[in-house]
């Protein structure tokens, strides 16, 4: 443990490498949305007034994640991520805008938890340099995001829209 890591009281949670994982998965679902639309708005035959809709259910529930967390952040990590899995396999499986918009809003409520958990722990943690491990963590979260449109470009036109974010 770091010589400036807080005792479990304060900062009770996942590892550094967990957050660092999960901090990529968040990354990867923040932005996945982005180069998944002209494919989803294709398939499931969406105006772009439709398309937006699927966005604004994404940040509406990361806006009320972010906002809503629990004073255990382990658990507000936690939570997030089963919302976020649970919400992007729903999205996998739906096949129009209605279910598509709810399941959005509940990946957007775990990625909304996930991140404001995940930042207020490592504020915590890390008191004397936390502007450093925040860094080292949002290396990861920038990293996820920018690799999303490379993966997304080579297994969509491969494997269609649904097996890809099954396994995401």
């Amino acid at each position: 443990m770091p010589e400036n890591a807080k005792p479990a009281a304060i900062g009770s949670g996942p590892s550094l490498p967990w957050l660092a994982v999960d901090f990529l998965l968040a990354g990867l679902g923040t932005v996945l949305l982005g180069p998944l639309l002209p494919s989803v708005a294709h398939a499931w035959n969406l105006t772009d007034a439709q398309s937006g809709l699927l966005l604004l259910a994404k940040f509406v529930g990361a806006f009320l994640g972010g906002v809503t967390v629990p004073r255990r952040l382990g658990l507000g990590i936690f939570a997030g991520s089963l919302l976020a899995f649970g919400g992007f396999a729903a999205f996998a499986l739906s096949s129009s805008l209605l279910p598509g918009c709810a399941a959005l809003f509940v990946s957007g409520i775990g990625l909304g938890q996930i991140i404001a958990s995940t930042n207020i722990l490592t504020g915590r943690r890390y008191r004397k340099h936390t502007g450093s491990a925040l860094s080292s963590l949002n290396f990861f979260w920038s990293f996820g995001a920018v690799i999303t449109g490379v993966l997304v470009g080579a297994f969509v036109p491969r494997f269609g829209l649904r097996s890809p974010l099954l396994c995401f």
